[in-house]
């Protein structure tokens, strides 16, 4: 499945969590425990599945994400992990469409590693 991270700077990753425990990929990206809010069309254009960390306003060290407020209209620290949703509310797959049209809304640079995307393991190497 392919997500978009938008971290509390600006900087957006698409990640490839295929194969993965989607789950715990959201985790991991999130830095903690998961919990979704569903945008309408209203705000972004889109239908989408947002997922927050749930402890994220108890978290002192992670900061706004203007992203994901402007994506919820609610306040939201911590990065977001940015997913498409079908018409049964299943996370999906965010298509190449998808993610332009949310770099243009959000006024942010994608990351795409070159159109491949990045894995959790390939996340972890930029890191350090």
């Amino acid at each position: 499945m392919q997500v978009l991270q938008i971290e509390t700077d600006g900087t957006a990753r698409v990640i490839l969590l295929d194969g993965e425990d989607v789950l715990g990929g959201l985790q991991r990206l999130v830095d903690g425990p998961v919990t979704c809010i569903s945008t309408d069309t209203y705000r972004s254009g889109l239908v989408l599945d947002v997922w927050v960390n749930e402890e994220g306003l108890l978290r002192e060290d992670f900061a706004e994400n203007e992203a994901g407020l402007a994506l919820t209209g609610q306040w939201i620290v911590g990065p977001v992990v940015v997913a498409d949703v079908d018409d049964y509310g299943d996370t999906r797959t965010l298509s190449a469409v998808h993610l332009n049209l949310l770099a243009d809304k959000l006024g942010v640079k994608v990351d795409d590693n070159n159109g491949a995307g990045y894995t959790l393991d390939a996340l972890d190497a930029v890191a350090s």
